[in-house]
């Protein structure tokens, strides 16, 4: 696999909850924590998931204290190596319905074009056992420029 763009991936959250004030009856969004997750990464490569999926995850509670940290970082070992797909490929495994769309009405496009693409491993939740890990892409994709975009999964060798 060849390394991605060479970013870290870091995501960040916000929990909050809204409640309506006694007195005043005005609604008051509180923050009760923040989140930061990254994403754990193999020869420049990350994992899909993040925090609970494939990486770190730190929750700051009050006074800017850690509240919680997870970590999931399964011990790999190189299997196989195997080769990438090559544009002609990729395109193949589209037409051939290998490619999973996040999307409606996506699964009729004719022609895509591509505005993004990222190469992932995929990790299972940190409860369930996994064996293996392999890379797909992600494409970030429209039937034609202007409309809208639909995300796009797709293995990115065989399996």
């Amino acid at each position: 696999m060849k390394p991605g763009d060479g970013g870290l991936e870091v995501r960040r959250g916000v929990r909050e909850v809204t409640r309506t004030d006694k007195d005043t009856k005005k609604k008051i969004k509180e923050t009760l924590a923040r989140d930061v997750m990254f994403n754990r990464r193999v020869d420049g490569v990350n994992f899909a998931g993040v925090g609970i999926g494939g990486g770190v995850e730190i929750r700051f509670g009050n006074q800017g204290k850690v509240g919680s940290l997870r970590t999931v970082w399964r011990r790999i070992e190189p299997y196989k190596q195997v080769t990438p797909f090559g544009r002609e490929q990729i395109i193949q495994a589209l037409r051939s319905g290998k490619g999973v769309v996040d999307g409606e009405g996506a699964a009729k496009f004719q022609n895509i074009l591509i505005s993004s693409l990222r190469t992932y491993y995929f990790e299972k939740r940190w409860s369930e056992p996994q064996a293996f890990v392999y890379p797909y892409i992600t494409m970030e994709a429209a039937p034609s420029a202007g409309q809208e975009s639909v995300l796009i999964t797709c293995p990115v060798c065989e399996q």
